[in-house]
């Protein structure tokens, strides 16, 4: 739950940086709000992939009772795994959507955090079993 909220919080602050950048004339293209936005968006995913360490510890502290098997390594990586592939794919996403908004005439404000908020929950879900797979696959 904690996981699909945070994504939509991400890409809200993604979105929200964007659409403002777009409203005040600072990029033009496509290309340009893609190089422009590529540091504020690295410097929110260097705080949420903070945020998911912490995420993975709590989930250990809290399986830890009912499973004694589960290792804090692994959850990390799942939460880690899981937001490195979640981040992209909400930040592309956001990019787009706010710019072909803006294009189009509409509020991007109107559009990015509604699309945001109902995809967020489809990606974060999607991508904890890949993360399960590839971490397995890793051997952790």
């Amino acid at each position: 739950m904690y996981k699909r909220q945070m994504l939509g919080n991400i890409g809200s602050i993604v979105g929200s940086v964007t659409t403002t950048s777009l409203a005040l004339g600072y990029v033009s293209s496509f290309r340009e709000e893609v190089r422009g936005s590529l540091g504020r968006i690295l410097r929110v995913e260097a705080v949420a992939a903070l945020m998911h360490v912490v995420l993975g510890v709590v989930s250990y502290l809290i399986a830890r009772p009912a499973f004694p098997g589960a290792s804090p390594p692994f959850l990390v990586g799942v939460a880690l795994a899981s937001n490195l592939s979640t981040f992209l794919v909400i930040s592309v996403f956001v990019l787009v959507v706010a710019f072909f908004a803006f294009k189009r005439g509409l509020n991007p404000d109107n559009m990015v955090i509604p699309a945001i908020t109902s995809t967020s929950d489809t990606v974060a879900t999607l991508s904890l079993v890949p993360a399960v797979v590839i971490l397995k696959l890793m051997g952790a």
